[in-house]
């Protein structure tokens, strides 16, 4: 085919392009206005009224969704007007046209129906389709029709549909009628028109011109569920379902594990982690979780009479322990802190990823991800806020981060923490806060944290933070100066080569998380709470990218501090202000443990780092890439290491089988 003849037929390509602009608004229509039925049925009037301000967020959000909808199911069609012009047949040019408009007509059909389901599912459940929607089709088929049948209007529902597919049938037949007539368009004009389409069509499809993609964040604008439940279509909803069922973890036969970990037999492995002989170990009973239950949890019973302090525990977004001592310039004020109350600097985070750390410590499960799998429906027995709310104490989880982040609002909702405040919330209450893409700034985040520890209340408080800014990108606020690094500073052997301008980004948003946190404990320790609270502040794990550790030393590959402060009630003059013992997250619980706990049960996988019987060479530190101790007691970490994530593997898969039935 010559040049010539290809441009002429480009040029058919305009009518092409006008039936494919017409066609892509039915579907937006279709998503819009299932949407509209949605708000008139389940959101009250006044719940738009009193979050007016939301509205433009959610609006917007809402229609990124729909129109990337709409970009994936152009695609086809868009690759058929591409192709067109390379097709010299008659008969099949007007074939592909007719193949589009029964194409639209059919996925507007199946859209419609699917935002149906959708619609009477949430009318049913409260929610979008979700999890729980595939347990339908574990139904028997004749039961499955008849539910359906029961309790939905089929029949309007039939006819309904009939009518939108009737309307997209026409609507497209109209839309791609011009196709194969002559057009006036110049070849430079559609030239043009078609680099915008195809430009807009991959905007869509990504669903932003921003940093990042649209992704589920984005389903969270408003301190109000019922405004956030507005924004995804049924697509999405049904998209998202099927990823988290799709996660499967690697659930491995006793043997196959007791072979991996190097034990020949589940006692022995229960021996070795709880440091006693093997015939003092209860065999195995038919009942395996209760044996494990016994082994990886302890009672503590209601023999605490002191007064129940409030608990802050703070995970520091990439605070890294070789970073926070290398120099004063980088702790901004944190030296006095550090010299004042207690540091442990042998400590590693058990895991390497920011929601990973979040899921570890909040119901420790050594399966990555759990949060993002149907498991997240359910309390976790191992839940770090079982122990303190049958203590006696309120949960709150606050983070400057967007709390649709990987499900961990949905998550940790489950987990009994009665209150979850992430970036809307604290918006809300300080309306001069500022934010970047990954959250509320630290500053603002660190403010709310003060203000609910000195407000009075019934209950002690049992707060845990999430911190943000030291996250990539790395955005700090305009206000904030941060002390100027000497010339080559960033060029020093401890960082990796990944340019001058990038250690810098690093440091200066390392400075400020140490600045704001300063400032915190400055405001802190001059307020009421100072008296009856104590703080933990761990890093959520290490700084990744800019640290050469074949110069500084493996031993601080995945190492982030441990800052405890205490109350003076609480304070023993025989801590030592820098212990030298070794621990990692798996401690944590078991340190606050003793000041907070009473007849109540919780999962103590670690050591009491406070326990002032405990001597060093008797601690270990657990990643999950290396296991550290004195070098005499290394080979005895590394075994009991081993036996824990046994245990800990076995108990989960056996608990998650028991979900199932």
């Amino acid at each position: 085919m010559k040049l010539k003849d290809i441009k002429m037929k480009t040029l058919d390509m305009a009518p092409f392009l006008r039936g494919l602009l017409i066609s892509s608004l039915i579907v937006v229509g279709t998503l819009i206005l299932f949407r509209l039925l949605f708000v008139l049925i389940n959101v009250p009037f006044s719940a738009i009224t009193g979050q007016i301000d939301d509205m433009p967020r959610v609006i917007y959000n809402a229609f990124r969704f729909d129109l990337q909808i709409a970009a994936y199911v152009a695609l086809l069609p868009t690759v058929i007007m591409l192709a067109q012009p390379f097709v010299s047949s008659v008969k099949v040019r007007q074939r592909l046209r007719s193949f589009c408009c029964w194409y639209y007509m059919t996925a507007v059909i199946l859209l419609a129906m699917l935002s149906a389901i959708d619609l009477g599912y949430f009318i049913n459940f409260n929610s979008h389709i979700s999890l729980t929607f595939f347990d339908f089709f574990d139904e028997e088929p004749q039961s499955l029709i008849r539910t359906i049948w029961d309790d939905y209007p089929v029949v309007w529902i039939i006819l309904g549909l009939c009518a939108i597919g009737l309307g997209a049938k026409k609507t497209s037949y109209w839309a791609y009628a011009q196709v194969g007539k002559p057009t006036h368009m110049s070849y430079k004009t559609l030239s043009i028109g078609m680099f915008f389409y195809i430009a807009i069509l991959v905007v869509c499809m990504r669903g932003s011109v921003g940093r990042f993609p649209l992704q589920v964040e984005d389903l969270i604008v408003s301190t109000d569920e019922r405004l956030n439940n507005i924004i995804p279509n049924a697509p999405y909803m049904l998209k998202k379902a099927i990823k988290e069922k799709s996660i499967v973890f690697d659930m491995k036969p006793t043997k196959e594990l007791l072979q991996e970990y190097g034990f020949k037999s589940v006692e022995e492995a229960m021996a070795t982690f709880t440091s006693k002989r093997i015939n003092e170990i209860t065999p195995l009973t038919t009942d395996t979780l209760k044996c494990l239950y016994k082994v990886l949890f302890s009672h503590v019973a209601d023999t605490l009479h002191r007064q129940q302090p409030n608990i802050l525990l703070l995970c520091s977004e990439s605070w890294s322990n070789y970073v926070a001592f290398m120099s004063p310039l980088i702790q901004c004020d944190m030296q006095k802190h550090f010299a004042e109350d207690i540091v442990f600097r042998n400590f590693q985070s058990v895991r390497n990823d920011t929601v990973a750390t979040i899921e570890n410590i909040t119901v420790s499960t050594p399966f990555p991800r759990v949060f993002r799998s149907s498991y997240r429906k359910n309390c976790l027995p191992s839940s770090i806020a079982l122990p303190f709310v049958n203590s006696g104490y309120s949960c709150e989880f606050i983070s400057g981060m967007d709390l649709a982040w990987e499900n961990c609002g949905d998550a940790l909702k489950k987990q009994k923490f009665s209150k979850l405040t992430g970036k809307y919330e604290i918006l809300k209450e300080e309306p001069k806060a500022e934010c970047n893409s990954i959250g509320v700034y630290d500053e603002y985040m660190l403010s709310a944290i003060l203000y609910r520890l000195n407000q009075k209340t019934s209950q002690p408080q049992m707060i845990m933070g999430m911190t943000t800014t030291n996250h990539p990108p790395l955005e700090i606020p305009s206000h904030a100066q941060m002390p100027a690094l000497p010339t080559g500073f960033c060029k020093q052997p401890c960082f990796n080569h990944v340019g001058e301008d990038v250690v810098e980004k690093y440091l200066k948003a390392f400075q400020y998380f140490d600045a704001c946190l300063a400032h915190f404990l400055d405001e802190f320790k001059k307020s009421p709470a100072a008296k009856n609270t104590i703080l933990v502040i761990t890093g959520d794990h290490n700084v990744r990218s800019i640290l050469n550790y074949n110069v500084i030393g493996k031993r601080w590959q995945n190492s982030v501090p441990l800052y405890i402060y205490l109350p003076p009630y609480l304070r023993d003059k025989s801590y030592p202000l820098h212990s030298e013992k070794w621990g990692c997250h798996y401690d944590l619980v078991a340190t606050m443990a003793p000041f907070a706990f009473k007849n109540t049960d919780y999962m103590k996988l670690g050591n009491n780092l406070l326990d002032t019987t405990l001597l060093p060479s008797q601690t270990y530190s657990y990643n999950e890439e290396q296991t550290r101790a004195q070098a005499a007691y290394l080979p005895i970490a590394k075994r009991k290491s081993a036996a824990r994530e046994l245990l800990l593997r076995l108990y989960f898969q056996e608990f998650f089988a028991r979900q199932k039935k």
